[in-house]
């Protein structure tokens, strides 16, 4: 029996929580009809795992300014190709494609949520300190001055968390933000389905990020969710943070297929894929993606079409790195290489410029065996191209 305050002791941060079932409810509308119960469905199983990397070509890895905290960021780009990054309430900015960086502090000294729509209005997504609300804030003026808080209806859930949200513009213009929502009470929410779990939610705003609502759910249990458009299809993709225990409804082999040890207390710790064609209010498909520990990752897409999944590959953490694999068929498929792209611990988020460069910002901090940080926390700009990657 694993009861809430032992599951609150070790979360990473607050607002990452768990995934892997299904809602037998309706996840459209206002986001109160996802109240059902929890009962856990079988994966997919059908992207094979790859045991070996190999390093991208031509990479190069920027330095950054750190605060010397823990920093999961998330990204931006403006129209004028200025990169920004944001996250434990500071704002970046580079003008040369992530090569060098500028430092400010932001009006919140908190991770959540960063991003920057199509007409250059940044979101920035922060919690309450009782987690009982989350807030969003535009700025007009990259990132100067900020609107007044505009606090998400959470109800009924009572704890609200945006330790890394996404922050996304779908094409048809709306506007997108991903919040993990869970209940607060003293149940033992393992053994009871009816409050069991911690759902990422996506919030919808159609002014600009004035305001917002709207909100669904993407998958029970789910948490860290990056969201994005497939060009040229009425596809969408989302890359999942799966995390929870061993649950009774589980199948006897699903340590096995997660690729968690016997003794391990968190079954499953894994990336998923899902997709959805209906502009995010459902999503299908979940399949578990690569090694245990896949978690968090992002999607971008280059102009030739590929798309390439990166994440922290967190386990063992002595040997954690960002990885990457790319698919040629809009993610229905993915290659069986598995590249590296940099050593160290930290959430990666990207941006793509129209010539295919990518720059994905995160810490890349050294770990000993038990995940104790190594020296200092450091943080980096990866400047690279899919080139010859082939999948």
């Amino acid at each position: 029996m694993i009861r809430r305050r032992d599951f609150l002791r070790k979360t990473v941060a607050a607002g990452v929580f768990a995934l892997s079932g299904k809602v037998v409810a309706s996840a459209a509308g206002s986001g109160r009809g996802d109240q059902g119960t929890a009962v856990p469905v079988p994966f997919s199983y059908e992207i094979p795992h790859t045991r070996t990397t190999t390093p991208i070509q031509g990479a190069r890895i920027y330095p950054m300014s750190s605060p010397f905290s823990r920093t999961d960021t998330r990204t931006g780009l403006t129209r004028n190709g200025h990169v920004y990054a944001a996250g434990s309430g500071y704002l970046w900015a580079s003008r040369e494609r992530g090569r060098t960086w500028t430092m400010r502090k932001l009006p919140v000294g908190t991770g959540g949520g960063f991003g920057i729509l199509n007409d250059d209005v940044f979101i920035l997504i922060h919690d309450a300190p009782d987690h009982s609300v989350t807030y969003v804030q535009r700025s007009t003026d990259y990132g100067e001055s900020w609107s007044q808080p505009f606090p998400l209806d959470v109800s009924p859930y009572t704890f609200s968390g945006s330790g890394w949200s996404d922050v996304y513009q779908h094409p048809d213009g709306t506007a997108m933000i991903t919040v993990t929502l869970r209940h607060r009470d003293g149940v033992d929410e393992w053994d009871n389905p009816q409050v069991r779990g911690f759902h990422d939610h996506i919030f919808r705003s159609r002014d600009g990020g004035r305001s917002w609502g709207d909100r669904t759910l993407i998958l029970p249990y789910s948490a860290e969710t990056t969201l994005m458009a497939v060009k040229d299809s009425n596809r969408m993709l989302a890359y999942i943070r799966a995390q929870r225990p061993m649950l009774q409804e589980d199948p006897p082999d699903f340590r096995k297929k997660t690729g968690a040890s016997p003794t391990e207390e968190w079954v499953l710790k894994n990336g998923v894929i899902a997709e959805s064609v209906d502009g995010g209010r459902t999503w299908v498909n979940p399949r578990l993606f690569d090694l245990r520990g896949s978690v968090p990752g992002e999607f971008v897409q280059v102009p030739d079409g590929r798309i390439a999944a990166i994440w922290l590959q967190r386990y063992p953490y002595e040997l954690a790195e960002i990885r990457a694999r790319i698919s040629s068929d809009g993610g229905r498929t993915w290659g069986s290489t598995t590249y590296s792209l940099m050593h160290g611990h930290g959430y990666p988020d990207s941006v793509v410029y129209p010539d295919g460069t990518i720059v994905t910002v995160c810490e890349n901090t050294d770990l000993n065996h038990r995940g104790r940080v190594l020296g200092s926390r450091t943080m980096a700009a990866l400047h690279w191209r899919l080139g010859g990657a082939i999948s």
